[in-house]
Order: C-alpha cells, then sequence, then structure tokens
C-alpha cells in the first residue's frame, strides 16, 4: 500500500512539474513511450535508458565507481578514484562529449559524483559500513533528542532526521566532503544527545533521591 502511494505521489509530482519544466515533461514522454519489455536491468541497458533520459553521464561515472569497488572490495584509497575510472568505465562513456572533455581536454581528475559510490571505491566495505554506521548512530541519537522535554530539543532532533535523509538523497549527486553543513549538523546533533543525556541523568537521580523534610532541632533556651 505504502508503495503504490509514493509511486502515485511521484507520478503526480511529475505531472504538475512538466506543466512548468521541459525537463520533466521529457521524462513523462518517455516513459509513456517506453517498451518495458525490452526493459534491462543490466549495466549497459540501464545506461541506454538513462540516455534517453538525458541522465546518462551520471549512470556512467556511477557504474564506473561500482566497478571499481567490484575489482577492489576493499578500495583503492581516498581521493584515488579517479585514477581508475577510464579502466573500469562503460564503453557507452566515450559517447558523451562531457566525459571525454574531463578525460583527454581537463586537469582534472574524473571522479564517481556520488558519495556513495565513492565510498564504496575509495575506502571498500569496510569504509563504507563504518560511514554508514555513523548516520545510522546519527538518526537514533535524533530519535534520542526529540523525546526530550524542551521544545529546542525536539526541533534539533527533528531537524536531524530531516537532514539524513535528504543527505542520503544528495549523496548520489554529490561526493564531496568540504562542504561544512554535513559537519555542522552532525556536530550538533551529537552535541545535543549529550545535554539530553545529562539532563535524563539528572531526572533520574532527583527522581530516586527521596525528597524528605528535614527539621531543624529547636534550642530550648532557658
Amino acid at each position: 500500500m505504502i508503495l503504490v502511494v509514493v509511486i502515485g505521489g511521484v507520478f503526480l509530482f511529475l505531472k504538475i512539474a512538466s506543466q512548468r519544466d521541459p525537463r520533466y515533461r521529457l521524462i513523462l514522454d518517455q516513459v509513456r513511450a517506453f517498451n518495458f519489455d525490452e526493459l534491462s536491468l543490466s549495466e549497459t541497458g540501464i545506461i541506454i535508458l538513462a540516455r534517453r533520459l538525458a541522465f546518462y553521464e551520471r549512470t556512467i561515472y556511477w557504474f564506473s565507481g561500482w566497478n571499481i569497488f567490484a575489482s577492489h572490495p576493499f578500495g583503492v584509497g581516498l581521493g584515488n578514484a579517479g585514477f581508475y575510472f577510464v579502466n573500469h568505465m562503460n564503453s557507452l562513456g566515450y559517447e558523451s562529449v562531457e566525459i571525454r572533455n574531463l578525460i583527454y581536454q581537463t586537469n582534472v581528475i574524473v571522479n564517481t559524483k556520488s558519495l556513495w559510490f565513492r565510498l564504496l571505491s575509495e575506502t571498500g566495505i569496510i569504509g563504507f559500513s563504518l560511514f554508514m554506521t555513523w548516520l545510522y548512530v546519527l538518526w537514533r541519537s535524533s530519535g534520542f533528542v526529540q523525546k526530550s522535554s524542551n521544545p529546542i530539543m525536539k526541533i534539533v532532533g527533528l531537524a536531524g532526521k530531516f537532514f539524513l535523509l535528504a543527505y542520503l538523497v544528495e549523496g548520489f549527486s554529490v561526493d564531496s566532503f568540504a562542504l561544512p553543513y554535513q559537519w555542522i549538523i552532525p556536530s550538533l546533533i551529537t552535541g545535543s544527545r549529550l545535554i539530553v543525556q545529562q539532563e535524563s541523568k539528572q531526572e533520574a537521580s532527583n527522581n530516586a533521591t527521596p525528597h524528605t523534610a528535614q527539621l531543624e532541632p529547636k534550642n530550648n533556651t532557658q
């Protein structure tokens, strides 16, 4: 049921957006004209489908990163994926003017254009697993912060969850560790968790301590 709602929401969004942006209209036209009987989930088939949607350069970058990881499951080292890019790139990549210019006419190293494929190709399964574990801990921390009685902490916890959801999606388009927000917001989540944790311990300590009235002895002086 949830899947049906999500798919229906996506198509509704595309229909509304296509009235304002020709790129979304192109997606709808391609979906209507596409013969799903010929759909192939192979690497080349997905790239060809992406090319019909004017999106196939990204798939070339992503599959190159995946192929590097498949050949080097423990990674090639941070910043080194570009040195292996050409040898692991699908041959359809040479049909792209953008990719040919990056390879032959610029002095930059081609990258995977995706944080997730970069982590896989450069740090391997161990580095990728550690990074995803860190994101999971941040998600749990955001949920813990939301349980605070402080309304500001509740907002921070909710903002942390929205950040993590957006970060998962953005990771398919950005592969840089230099953007400040991806370190500032996790720092806020971590700091807020420590504050809420200390508040919880203080409340538990106060509840455990019996509140007895202490009467001062009267001095019966004659």
